[in-house]
């Protein structure tokens, strides 16, 4: 991680956001094509159809909110948390049935009772059948009807339900129940079927749209403590993604609208600089015509010195400065690419006290020195420094000779050159990080946003 300090202007005479964005002349966006067919492989590839983008309607309903809107707005999950919403219930699309049929004796259903919806009807006949641990299959499911039967039906058990939309009341009723199951399903013991990633997609958004970053397992455990069931990682995670999608919008329409949404900050904030990587998409060996992929990697050196480069040309301009950054190889590799531009005397590199200390307690498991370490990285004077180095070294030649390899002015104070102007962490942009974690799980676009207003 960098410490970085970007400060952004806001020119007058400028174009508001509010202003009529052409989405085909996104000028202000620089479009990097990668042909090199030898780029490491990464997790998942989207296509972007260079074409039109307004040929899409949810693409131009996203883009005329973007542009028309309020931009950049603080996602639901930056907010103030509302502690309360812990105690709304599970499932509040069943709040619309009728008050007299919801208490209905022992949970049964009762013929009467009503419905606002078809998708209220079926969830609850779900949330039924997962709580009694008994299941059943559907004989009828029109947009008018909708008719189960218990599955062991016939052989023991005479459980069935049929429920109809009412037109006249506009609702669906209940129009004929045979009362409690007379069986159990002991098969159904570690999930359910009917416990499909639709209805645990229901039950967790509230915990997805107060954490996106929360992790499944997490989900998970919460799932099992509702339910009683524990449900399979792969289900839980395509839950999760569903609910990104319905509160931060479509995966698919996200990257599409991207350009629109790159070019509205540009508008908004004259002096940002935008630059888009791409790589090209092939079937077998021939290259397909028209679409592009959207390239996205991890901390690889590639895309440091993408990032370093870039931040070279548009932000830091001038010379003299300090970089500060954790011990990644990555990092190394990249800023030896940059032709010195983040090396002396145009740039010092120095890293994080904090990192070093946790990289000295991974590599020699010896929490008892960790605070030598970093009192030696603090050392004010190289006298100072002299006296913790030779405390450390009595205490092990290894611990001295790691420390060597590094570089006394790279995590020493005292050697720094006054390049590090007092910071001796990444702390600052580690909490500004914490901050935006939830937003790495979100859709590229909201994503965006969010970066933009952080």
């Amino acid at each position: 991680m960098i410490e970085l300090y970007v400060e952004f202007e806001q020119q007058s005479g400028s174009g508001a956001v509010g202003e009529e964005v052409n989405v085909d002349e996104l000028g202000d966006i620089d479009w990097e094509e990668d042909n090199n067919d030898s780029e490491e492989k990464f997790e998942a590839n989207y296509e972007v159809d260079n074409g039109d983008l307004a040929g899409n309607p949810e693409v131009q309903i996203e883009a005329n909110a973007i542009v028309s809107q309020h931009p950049f707005s603080v996602p639901s999950f930056m907010r103030t948390l509302d502690l309360e919403a812990m105690h709304d219930p599970e499932f509040p699309e069943y709040a619309n049935t009728s008050e007299d049929n919801a208490t209905a004796e022992d949970g049964e259903f009762s013929v009467g009772m009503e419905f606002g919806s078809r998708e209220s009807v079926i969830s609850t006949i779900k949330s039924y059948t997962i709580s009694r641990g008994v299941d059943y299959t559907v004989y009828e499911s029109e947009s008018q009807t909708f008719y189960a039967k218990c599955k062991g039906y016939g052989v023991g058990c005479d459980w069935l339900i049929r429920a109809s939309l009412i037109r006249k009341k506009t609702c669906w009723e209940i129009r004929r129940y045979n009362g409690k199951h007379m069986c159990t399903v002991g098969t159904i013991s570690q999930d359910h079927a009917k416990l499909d990633s639709d209805t645990i997609a229901d039950a967790i958004r509230p915990l997805v749209e107060l954490d996106p970053s929360i992790k499944v397992k997490s989900v998970i455990a919460e799932v099992q403590s509702w339910f009683n069931y524990t449900v399979s990682y792969r289900k839980t995670w395509l839950a999760k993604q569903k609910v990104v999608a319905k509160v931060f919008g479509d995966w698919e329409v996200s990257y599409q609208t991207l350009p629109v949404r790159l070019k509205a900050m540009t508008v908004k904030m004259p002096r940002s600089r935008v630059q888009i990587k791409t790589l090209p998409v092939y079937r077998e060996t021939e290259e397909v015509q028209g679409v592009r992929v959207l390239h996205l990697e991890g901390e690889t050196a590639d895309a440091w010195e993408f990032f370093l480069t870039n931040l070279r040309r548009y932000v830091v301009t001038i010379d003299g400065v300090g970089i500060i950054s954790d011990r990644h190889t990555s990092i190394d590799a990249a800023i030896a690419r940059t032709n010195g531009a983040w090396s002396p005397p145009r740039a010092w590199h120095m890293y994080c006290i904090r990192h070093i200390g946790s990289n000295f307690l991974r590599r020699f498991k010896a929490p008892y020195l960790h605070k030598l370490v970093v009192n030696t990285c603090y050392s004010r004077t190289e006298q100072e420094y002299n006296k913790n180095y030779q405390r450390l070294k009595e205490r092990g030649e290894a611990y001295t000779q790691w420390c060597n390899e590094i570089g006394v002015e790279r995590w020493v104070l005292a050697f720094d050159g006054g390049h590090r102007w007092g910071h001796m962490t990444t702390n600052l942009v580690e909490w500004i990080n914490s901050v935006l974690k939830g937003a790495s799980n979100l859709p590229v676009t909201a994503l965006v946003r969010q970066l933009s207003i952080g």
